[in-house]
């Protein structure tokens, strides 16, 4: 939100970093402009954003039924929207505001025109097809293999269309460079440097050598379609059994002439995303620029299915054509249903908040003790609660620090920070660091970023200063700075 907020008011940034959609994180313009002038027009409150998510997530169920119409008819059309929307993990990501499902929708959409290009062979499909693939590369990166498929799947059903397919496919690149050498300094040099750190960061999970390199990216398809875990606030683990069927849905897909096409642009998808991480089918976010795609797959689990039941249940043929889809859909859809009145289960349950409203406590007790000129450091989680331009995360103040510390992977120069981002400066350091019934530590501080060493030194050098806890509820603490005090307050 706080990306959106100032990229839409012309001085994009990252918490206490200036931002040029590259380093410290690739994400490109287009959503955060779109969420920025929403909520300019709106008011700056998560619900405008989520809105806006839950608008997209029904586009992308009317295109998913589109695909389906071309591919079979509309009864496989609806179930194609069905399956996408009653998926746990697509109601959850269609909810927190990155750019990754957006970009998931112009996939689809991409690939929608893709598969009317191949049945019609007209010119309008692929150039739409580009521009699809234009939009979504201006949402994030990651789908960058788009591009590749989109000039395949011309090259191999009419060469003579490549250039009206390159022409849009190459427009949001062009662009881009064009701004940014036009807008940054340091010219080519620079933009060349933050291209080698891109890579660096994004690729830090390839392993040398070509044969170890394929044996990873097996491994992540195997682990991410068909073992991807799931994980309960009680610790509980089971399998994510929605991505089996959509995987085998693809490989085994009812409509022989497009089987192949949709291996094919699945698993160029996948390398894209797959190459460049190695905790997808933990932390899911990324694979929502495939995973809408694979919701067609699972549909089409469900066609072969209802083939086989009515091929041994021939009396029943009426009946026999509904059991699958009655009941894959109806478990899905009423795990949804079920979660909706409960808790939302998801793959990191463990990394996210356990209660709002002692997180929106928290923030109360900072906001009635804070001025617009105060500096407070946070986690991400109630970031979007404070209402002044000076909060960083704590590992933002290690870079700061000139200490080296996740999720980058070198340290950040000075020279990046539009303000001076040293924890000494922070009238409050609040924690997610909670303690349970059974003494064990939870909350986002507790169990990820503790564990990192230049956000540990911070919290230690706290702790030596003797920084009072001065408010507490559930898992979030908040720490006072003594230089801030005045001598009645420290007593």
């Amino acid at each position: 939100m706080d990306m959106s907020w100032t990229t839409a008011h012309g001085h994009p940034r990252f918490g206490p970093l200036y931002y040029n959609f590259m380093v410290p994180i690739p994400y490109q313009p287009l959503t955060l402009l779109i969420n920025g002038i929403l909520l300019r027009v709106f008011g700056c409150d998560i619900f405008v954003v989520r809105l806006f998510q839950v608008i997209v997530a029904l586009a992308t169920a009317g295109i998913c039924f589109w695909i389906g119409a071309q591919l079979r008819d509309k009864r496989f059309g609806f179930l194609c929207a069905l399956a996408f929307l009653t998926y746990p993990e697509v109601v959850i990501h269609y909810r927190w505001v990155r750019p990754h499902p957006i970009a998931g929708t112009f996939v689809l959409a991409a690939c929608g025109f893709l598969i009317s290009y191949i049945q019609q062979r007209r010119l309008r499909d692929i150039v739409l097809a580009g521009v699809m693939t234009a939009l979504g590369l201006a949402c994030h990166w990651f789908m960058y293999m788009m591009v590749v498929l989109v000039v395949v799947t011309v090259l191999r059903i009419n060469r003579r269309h490549v250039v009206a397919a390159l022409l849009p496919v190459a427009a949001y690149g062009i662009l881009f460079c064009a701004w940014f050498l036009w807008t940054q300094p340091g010219g080519i040099e620079h933009f060349i440097s933050q291209l080698r750190q891109i890579q660096k960061a994004g690729f830090g999970d390839a392993v040398p050598g070509a044969l170890a390199e394929a044996a990873r990216l097996y491994r992540q398809f195997i682990e991410f379609s068909f073992i991807a875990p799931t994980v309960g606030r009680d610790g509980s683990h089971g399998v994510d059994i929605w991505l089996p069927i959509a995987t085998l849905g693809i490989l085994f897909f009812p409509v022989r002439q497009f089987r192949g096409w949709l291996i094919f642009w699945l698993g160029g998808l996948m390398y894209g995303v797959l190459k460049s991480r190695n905790n997808v089918h933990l932390f899911f976010y990324p694979a929502m620029v495939f995973v809408p795609l694979m919701a067609i797959g699972f549909a089409g689990a469900i066609a072969l299915m209802e083939e086989r039941l009515v091929r041994h249940l021939p009396k029943l043929e009426r009946w026999a054509r509904y059991i699958p889809s009655l009941a894959l859909i109806g478990i899905f859809g009423g795990i949804c249903l079920y979660n909706s009145f409960t808790h939302w289960r998801t793959k990191i349950d463990l990394w996210t908040l356990r209660s709002h409203k002692d997180a929106e406590a928290a923030m109360q007790f900072v906001n009635a003790h804070t001025t617009k000129e105060d500096f407070v450091v946070m986690p991400d989680q109630v970031y979007w609660l404070y209402p002044y331009p000076y909060r960083a995360q704590l590992f933002e103040c290690a870079h700061y620090a000139g200490r080296e510390s996740r999720p980058f992977s070198e340290t950040l120069p000075r020279k990046m920070f539009w303000f001076d981002c040293s924890w000494q400066r922070a009238k409050y350091l609040v924690l997610a660091y909670g303690i349970d019934v059974n003494g064990r530590p939870y909350g986002i501080d507790a169990i990820y970023w503790m564990g990192f060493k230049g956000v540990r030194e911070i919290v230690e050098q706290v702790q030596q200063e003797k920084w009072p806890v001065v408010f507490r509820q559930g898992e979030y603490m908040v720490l006072a700075n003594p230089r801030f005090m005045t001598k009645e307050e420290q007593k």
